[in-house]
């Protein structure tokens, strides 16, 4: 089970790969199975414990998974969760919404790209999020962090402009996704802060925001293996409750944030 800011999500059932699958080792050497509880042992490091998982490339019917010779990073966990759930659900929400393990990959992975488009380009650059929890507020999420990225989620529930205002400045935020009821708000903060902040609407969107979906929907997905994030790399941002009346929280690398 991984948790990740209010997300979990859950990995208890083997892989559902297609009926033949084929797995090619580090030594060339080659085993076929049928839905091998074994394969997924070793695939997901249940059996041992341990974080590190072979050195694999794995085919099967529905296209090349992608290779990782450790799990060390929260974005690893999640991309193997993903991968292993494949059709099966793996975010669902109280709106009826219901993302499969590779639709959720592919949508984040989708969104890593689009940050690109916006500007948020470097890592360590902070993408805040003003929305209640969702399953597409679970891939935005999780698509900060696999594209090396910060993720950080903002307090909703009796926030003033003022407070949402200081608190993008405190993590110096470069995206602020937000539920679309809430684009007002999110509006007068952005505005207060008196900085450029790109606003993306989860759903909808009116002349002047992005689109979650309409963003997605024109990026290629980002080659994963190709650009993982390192270990090293700050992953997310935890505010604390805001007692004080001013913000902060804890930062962790990606490491540290893998629950």
């Amino acid at each position: 089970m991984l948790r990740a800011g209010p997300f979990v999500v859950r990995s208890t059932a083997p892989p559902s790969f297609a009926n033949q699958t084929v797995v090619h080792h580090a030594k060339r050497r080659r085993t076929t199975g049928a839905h091998s509880p074994l394969l997924a042992e070793r695939l997901l490091g249940t059996r041992s414990g341990s974080d590190a998982c072979p050195d694999l490339f794995l085919r099967s019917g529905r296209g090349v998974v992608i290779r990782l010779s450790s799990c060390v990073t929260i974005s690893d966990l999640y991309v193997r969760s993903c991968q292993s759930k494949g059709r099966e659900i793996i975010f669902a929400d109280d709106g009826g919404n219901a993302l499969s393990g590779d639709r959720a990959l592919d949508i984040s992975l989708r969104f890593a790209g689009a940050l690109n488009s916006l500007g948020v380009q470097q890592p360590g650059d902070v993408v805040a999020f003003l929305c209640l929890g969702s399953a597409t507020h679970a891939v935005a999420w999780f698509g900060t962090v696999v594209g090396g990225r910060v993720a950080c989620n903002l307090h909703i529930r009796g926030e003033t402009v003022e407070r949402i205002a200081e608190a993008l400045d405190w993590v110096g935020a470069k995206v602020l996704v937000h539920d679309p009821d809430l684009s007002k708000i999110a509006t007068e903060a952005i505005k207060a802060t008196g900085r450029s902040i790109v606003r993306v609407a989860l759903s909808g969107g009116s002349p002047d925001t992005n689109s979650f979906y309409s963003l997605v929907s024109q990026q290629q997905a980002i080659d994963y293996a190709a650009n993982r994030p390192a270990p090293d790399v700050l992953g997310a941002i935890a505010l604390s409750s805001g007692s004080t009346g001013k913000p902060k929280g804890v930062i962790g690398d990606a490491v540290r944030h893998r629950m």
